[in-house]
């Protein structure tokens, strides 16, 4: 990685700050870039996953208020 900052041009100039005390830019390599953001790509499959997932602990749910209402009204009935 390396500091730099713009000039009164708009053009990138290396500076001699270390990476820690960097104030302006960092410019980093490719490889450390993707090692950056691999971890937070989403992939369609973890998508669906969470979809699906979702979807069924709604329906679970709406079932289970379901069968509760059905036992109630069975008692209320007896």
């Amino acid at each position: 990685m390396l500091c730099v900052e713009l000039d009164v041009n708009n053009t990138l100039v290396a500076n001699s700050q270390t990476v820690e005390n960097c104030t302006t830019f960092l410019l980093m390599e490719k490889q450390d870039y993707n090692i950056l953001v691999q971890p937070l790509t989403i992939s369609p499959e973890q998508i669906g996953f969470v979809f699906a997932w979702g979807f069924s602990a709604v329906l679970t749910f709406w079932f289970f208020g379901y069968v509760v209402g059905v036992i109630k009204s069975v008692i209320r009935q007896a």
